[in-house]
């Protein structure tokens, strides 16, 4: 069989499993989620700035759990926690990995902490931390969906990848 008739039969073969798969793909449904990956990475990058609007992606009750530092209520007290670290650090926040239903989020993110400001005693860090300094880390955190807004956030602690050092 020449190489024309070879592809003439091939074609003639995959054209009624196609024909099958298509009244299928048709009427498949297009599956929503209340928070998509870019909705995600707005609210990420909102929270990064620390723009209040990222308070918007909360439910009036929800509850940051941080460890054993405890856990923090209501958007308000959220924004006011980090509202005192960024006094002293800007942190950076990148999506590796993004998966949600109905019921929540699950990312992986990688991201660091810049020192803008010299930092005695850092109670967040428990250390003093000099302008310049940079430390990189990788997580998971979950979100708890509660009306299309994020309920709980937690997560185990995330993998310091490089511990502070000076970067220019």
């Amino acid at each position: 069989m020449d190489t024309h008739t070879r592809r003439a039969w091939l074609a003639g073969m995959a054209a009624p499993g196609l024909a099958a798969a298509l009244p299928q793909a048709a009427s498949a449904k297009v599956c929503s989620v209340p928070v998509d990956r870019r909705s995600f990475e707005r609210y990420a990058k909102l929270f990064c700035d620390h723009d209040p609007a990222f308070m918007q992606y909360y439910t009036a009750d929800v509850v940051l759990d941080i460890g054993s530092r405890g856990q923090i209520k209501t958007p308000q007290a959220i924004y006011d926690y980090y509202g005192k670290m960024r006094e002293n650090f800007v942190e950076t926040m990148d999506v590796l990995f993004f998966c949600s239903d109905a019921g929540g989020v699950a990312v992986e993110l990688s991201g660091s902490y810049r020192c803008i400001k010299d930092a005695d005693n850092s109670a967040i860090f428990n250390r003093s931390i000099h302008e310049g300094e940079v430390r990189r880390h990788r997580g998971i955190v979950l979100y708890t969906l509660e009306g299309g807004k994020f309920k709980l956030i937690r997560g185990p602690k995330a993998e310091v990848t490089s511990d502070w050092r000076m970067e220019s």
